[in-house]
């Protein structure tokens, strides 16, 4: 695994000073080491066993070898991820994926490239008022954008299509490890225990949470998870203000005390939170998260007054 590793490590943009056999020496190109390292290299790939890692003794980024090149070049990640596992994601078989049970279609995967490859696609996103610092990792083919769940080596375990062309179907999920749940922004990001996370039913939630500058993880419509909802310290639940949406928020309003909770508008029809960014913008949306936090006791007193 370390020799593959680090064949790929020698192929990246980056500057290599020295190679040894369980370790490359190169300049940090995330912290670019430094006006006080002058034209030292503090970046390190080593190999411990079977595994590799990288880290900087400058910014102290640590990562696995996937992860680096997630972060340093998204756009090549799953050219780099087919180089180190040997295979094309076409080859996945059909059978080895989870088929939604709502959709009960024959599909196959389609070609994967990037999202500003297809004008449609980037279209598509920018009119959703996706943040780019947002999409500009995510992935499209002819008729859908495709959006990857990375597990904690930012590897690719699912994705889902958000199909932008007439379509029988709005989004579409493909399971490739059956491991872990369906989760976006759970297991690749690393939160502080009292760091606030934003947690949602969809992905498109989620990413406009993220186009304000907030943390946030997309449950892609099932219930939450016992390890979601305990991630961090500050956890606001913010469903869909349907029927549906109310009742999982009671439900969890009466397990957790200490969780905080935001109902979306109910105007001619219910917003849900992609729905008022695009009708009101960032700085709107950022103002009502900040202003309509509401704990157990509250939302449980707002349901009655909605339900009457």
């Amino acid at each position: 695994m370390c020799n593959k590793e680090m064949g790929i490590i020698k192929t990246l943009p980056i500057v290599i000073t020295k190679i040894e056999k369980n370790l490359i020496n190169f300049k940090c190109p995330i912290c670019n080491e430094g006006k006080s390292w002058g034209s030292k290299s503090r970046a390190f790939y080593i190999c411990k066993g079977d595994k590799g890692y990288i880290y900087c003794h400058n910014c102290h980024y640590k990562n696995s070898l996937m992860g680096f090149v997630y972060d340093l070049l998204p756009e090549e990640y799953g050219r780099y991820k087919r180089e180190m596992d040997d295979l094309v994601i076409d080859s996945f078989l059909i059978e080895d994926r989870e088929i939604d049970r709502e959709f009960e279609i024959e599909y196959k995967t389609p070609s994967f490239q990037p999202i500003f490859d297809n004008r449609e696609a980037v279209e598509y996103v920018e009119r959703r008022k996706i943040d780019i610092d947002v999409y500009r990792k995510w992935y499209s083919d002819e008729k859908s954008v495709i959006i990857p769940l990375l597990n904690d080596r930012y590897e690719m375990f699912a994705y889902q299509h958000r199909f932008i062309v007439n379509h029988k179907l709005r989004y579409k999920t493909i399971m490739l490890n059956r491991n872990y749940k369906k989760l976006y922004n759970f297991y690749n990001k690393r939160y502080k225990s009292d760091d606030k996370v934003y947690i949602c039913e969809g992905i498109f939630d989620s990413a406009s949470i993220e186009s304000i500058g907030l943390n946030s993880i997309a449950v892609l419509g099932a219930s939450i998870p016992y390890e979601v909802l305990n991630i961090t310290d500050n956890i606001v639940i913010i469903l869909d203000s349907d029927k549906t949406g109310m009742k999982k928020m009671i439900e969890l309003s009466k397990k957790y005390r200490d969780i905080k909770f935001i109902i979306m508008p109910n105007e001619d029809k219910k917003l849900d939170v992609n729905s008022y960014l695009i009708k009101y913008g960032k700085d709107r949306l950022r103002e009502f998260i900040d202003k309509n936090e509401i704990d157990s006791y509250q939302l449980e007193i707002e349901y009655e007054l909605i339900i009457n």
